[in-house]
Formats: structure tokens, sequence, C-alpha cells
């Protein structure tokens, strides 16, 4: 039996019900109401006293009849209200704006209940076994791709890769592909928030998923690896070395190219034949020439536009193809092209000229080729290099 607020207790049941009824029909004041049932409350704090509102739900934990507070005549608190059973404590959330949830001990129980059910299915789908990789038997970019990512992963070990603390577009790459090749596999350990809700537990996140590290390396490699031995050697895959060099080097130019093109609002379109032209470039100009003669074409594109000598679609579409033009009418005419800071290239391709190549960044003023790998040069005090080991 529903237990009334003091306040209505001199009340039968049948006048509360009436009372109830008033309250809701809104052509009953309520100062009348209150004169009529000799109810000791002001006619603002009313509303508090009123009997909760019995719903014919039950509670799927105790099978109690759920309430909910009655609406306010006013409507501004009624759709937000939640269902809730007196009994246990179980609240349907009307409202989760807020995010909110229920913490009774069924839905306690209930939520541990799936998580173990979700873990099983996590370890059923990844907790296979799978052929192990030697690392030195890896071929160049699996291997920089794997190390790339254990340098720059928290747990600093060849075992575990934990969930990504700064995600990149290009670190992404690289797991996707270390992933396809299974070099790592997701980790049964991998947080719960990792996996795709629609597509359980098949779908994951690559930046909030864990990896278990499927290479085997040797003390010997992780010594050469720890003291930037291992790549460096002047003989090791040079055509190997050379191809990823010019890759990261494309990805750089073209990352800052568009940035570039961004900044004066316009963009960056790539058509395969102008593609195939600005890969041709990598083999006859080096990087810091190359951020010159980008950062030069965007400029200039870029003041035409604003003059009104070209319109902006021609300029986008013609951006790429420019950075060639550029180069090649330099050759004829003999321009100058100045070198532009090498300091400020991005991250991976610095990690690749220092650990892999084993060389000064300055190497980045030299034609990506393997006579440029003989260019000897030694660690400047002020060159920044992370010091870390697995």
């Amino acid at each position: 039996m529903m237990e009334y607020n003091e306040k209505l207790r001199h009340l039968s049941d049948l006048q509360i019900q009436e009372v109830i009824r008033k309250y809701e029909d809104k052509k009953y004041k309520l100062a009348d109401i209150i004169e009529e049932y000799s109810i000791d409350v002001k006619p603002k704090g009313f509303y508090n006293i009123l009997p909760l509102q019995v719903m014919e739900e039950k509670c799927e934990y105790c099978s109690c009849n759920l309430v909910k507070k009655r609406e306010n005549r006013s409507g501004y608190y009624y759709k937000n209200e939640n269902i809730y059973c007196e009994n246990c404590g179980h609240t349907i959330i009307s409202c989760n704006w807020r995010n909110e949830k229920c913490y009774c001990e069924g839905c306690k129980e209930k939520e541990i209940s799936l998580l173990n059910e979700r873990r099983a299915l996590i370890e059923e789908y990844y907790g296979g076994n799978s052929v192990r990789f030697e690392f030195d038997k890896l071929p160049l970019k699996y291997q920089i791709a794997l190390y790339n990512a254990m340098i720059t992963n928290e747990n600093h070990n060849t075992h575990v890769l934990a969930a990504m603390q700064k995600p990149t577009i290009d670190l992404i790459k690289d797991y996707n592909m270390m992933l396809e090749n299974n070099l790592i596999l997701v980790s049964p350990e991998s947080s719960i928030n990792a996996f795709d809700e629609d597509e359980f537990p098949r779908k994951v996140n690559i930046s909030l998923a864990t990896f278990d590290i499927n290479v085997d390396f040797t003390d010997e490699i992780v010594t050469a690896l720890n003291d930037k031995k291992y790549f460096s050697i002047p003989e090791y895959r040079v055509e190997e070395k050379v191809d990823i060099w010019r890759e990261l080097i494309y990805r750089d130019v073209l990352d800052k190219f568009k940035t570039m093109l961004e900044e004066r609002d316009l963009e960056l379109h790539i058509s395969e034949k102008a593609d195939e032209k600005f890969r041709e470039l990598l083999m006859e100009v080096s990087y810091t020439k190359l951020i010159t003669i980008c950062y030069r074409v965007a400029t200039k594109l870029s003041d035409r536009v604003i003059t009104g000598e070209m319109n902006r679609r021609f300029a986008v579409n013609t951006a790429y193809t420019n950075v060639t033009s550029y180069f090649r009418k330099a050759e004829e005419e003999g321009w100058i092209i100045n070198d532009s800071k090498y300091e400020y290239a991005g991250e991976k391709l610095k990690t690749f000229i220092r650990d892999v190549l084993g060389k000064n960044y300055s190497i980045l003023k030299e034609i990506a080729s393997a006579d440029s790998l003989n260019y000897r040069d030694k660690w400047e005090d002020d060159d920044p290099h992370i010091i870390m080991k697995f």
C-alpha cells in the first residue's frame, strides 16, 4: 500500500483521488483545492506532496510496480522524470542527455554479466594462436613501421603496444598495415570501448585497442635497436632504404604543401599524371628545395587569385602540376632555389633519418639516393633525439 504525505493523511483514499483529479484539471485553482480539503500547504509546494503515479509496468528485477512523479501543471519537469522502483531502486532513465545510468544492484549485476559475456566473445574471436615472425626476416618497411610503433608507445617494450596516446594518420596507417600482415594482433585485453557496438567484436578502433606484437626479437637485435645501430649499417638494405626515404619525403612534402594551400584558402587536387611527374622530382630535387618550391607555388597562386589574374578553381586544379613546372623553369632559367629549414620536417621522416639512416637531419639537403647515403656526418650536440630502450 502506498504511503501518503503526512499533509494528506487526514483524507480518505477517495478524497485523495479527488485531489489528484482536480489538480490535473487546470480549471480548479490550487488555492481552492487546498481550502476545500483543508490541506496545510502553500500552493507552490502542493505538487511536492502529491502521491506518486503507479505504473502498470513491473520492475524487471523485483516485479513491483514502477512509479514516477505526476505531471506538473507547468509541464516543465514532466518529460524528464524517470520511472523507478521504490522497492529496489531500479530506475529507467527517460531522458539521457546527461549520460546517466541506473546504479541499482540488479543493473550492476547485469552490467558485470554483460561485460563477462563480451570478454568471452573477444577472447574467442582474438584469443587464437598465430604463426610468429622473426624481426630480422621482415621486409624493411615492416621493420620500420614496427620500430616506430614501439618507440612512440608508452609501453616501451617488444611484447605489447598500449592504446595510442597521440594517434596520427601515418601511425594508424602503419598499424593497419601491420594488422593486415599479422605482425600485430588485437589483444583480448583491449578495452571494451575499443570495439564497435554494432559489429562487436569483429570491428575494432585501431587507436583505442591494445595489440600483442606477433614478432620475435633476439637479444642482439633489441640491443642494436636500443643503440640506434640496427638499421644504420651502411650496406644494410640500401635499395629498400632509398625507396622508403623517398616515400616518406613524398608524404611529408605533400602534407606541408596541402597546409600551405589551405592557409591561402586553396586546396590540393592530385591527378594521376601530375602525381607521377611529382614523384619523378624526388630523384632530382632534395627535400629542402621541394619545400621551397611548394611555398613559392602556393604564394604565387594565392597572389594571382587575390588580384583576379586567376580564378580559384583553376588555381586548385593546377597547383600540383605547378610544382614540377616551376622546377623545370628554374632549371632552364638558372634560378636559385634556396634550401628551406630541414628542422621543420615531420617526426616520422626525422625518426627515419636519425634511427634508420643514422644521419644528421641536414641530409635532407641531399637528393634521396644511394649515393647520398655515403654522406658522412656526426651527431650535432643540439640535434633532438629520443632516448628510449625497450
